[in-house]
């Protein structure tokens, strides 16, 4: 679950990173969407760290944090458009299923937080619909 923790942490930093600097015609829409999912997942990630302690894995957070700061890093710390925020936000989303459909297969979780991650995979499913909406050429 800690691969999971730092994804959720990575995404949260990525989407307020291009809330930040995303502009153009568009600007307040895409803003405000942005704002939503890292909050979203600042939220997640929170559900993620509490499940791991109350399981007694006492996750070191400040290495996941580092963890998700060197992949930002990785970005340059720029935003080009919102076409590629909303490029990276599905697939950093896509990246965050993935490691969800990996931690359900353990047969060692318990039901409680294999339906803590199918919340999740359900809520994110959705919001894929909703970015790959938003990232379809207008004419």
């Amino acid at each position: 679950m800690i691969e999971l923790a730092v994804k959720l942490k990575l995404l949260k930093l990525y989407a307020h990173m291009a809330h930040n600097l995303v502009k153009g015609e568009s600007f307040l829409a895409d803003h405000e969407f942005l704002g939503d999912i890292y909050d979203k997942m600042d939220g997640h990630y929170d559900d993620v760290i509490e499940r791991m302690i109350g399981l007694d894995m006492e996750p070191n957070i400040a290495q996941i944090n580092l963890e998700a700061a060197k992949r930002l890093q990785v970005t340059g710390g720029k935003v080009a458009d919102c076409h590629e925020a909303f490029g990276t936000v599905l697939g950093r989303l896509n990246a965050i299923c993935e490691t969800i459909e990996q931690e359900c297969k353990d047969p060692n979780k318990s039901q409680g937080t294999i339906q803590l991650l199918g919340g999740m995979a359900d809520e994110f499913e959705m919001l894929k619909y909703k970015l790959k909406q938003r990232l379809k050429e207008q004419y």
